[in-house]
């Protein structure tokens, strides 16, 4: 029967456990039935204070409008978080254009 799924909860408590038993960590997860590379890595992981596994946040999409060429003025508008906007008028280099969003999503 394959054991359940622990929580970080009951890995801290482990870690916890056997920090207070005296057992080496090879010795507490072979009484405990646990992974020692698995109980270690938790180990390594409170003394850092992480406290869980960090999941990669989802990428954030946004809605964006495309006006056409006569209402636009050969410009663009790039709204922020936060509502801050970023306006370009006259014609636009596409390289500088592109330099400029990596920039704007690194620091935004």
């Amino acid at each position: 029967m394959a054991q359940a799924r622990r929580t970080p909860e009951s890995w801290r408590s482990l870690v916890e456990e056997q920090g207070r038993s005296g057992l080496t960590l090879r010795a507490f997860a072979a009484a405990q039935g646990i992974s020692p590379n698995t109980l270690a890595w938790w180990k390594y992981t409170r003394r850092r204070g992480d406290h869980s596994p960090q999941p990669d946040p989802a990428p954030r999409l946004v809605a964006v409008d495309v006006l056409p060429d006569e209402t636009r003025g050969g410009g663009i508008e790039i709204v922020l978080r936060g509502g801050r906007v970023v306006r370009v008028r006259g014609p636009i280099d596409t390289d500088l254009l592109a330099r400029v969003v990596t920039v704007l999503e690194e620091r935004c």
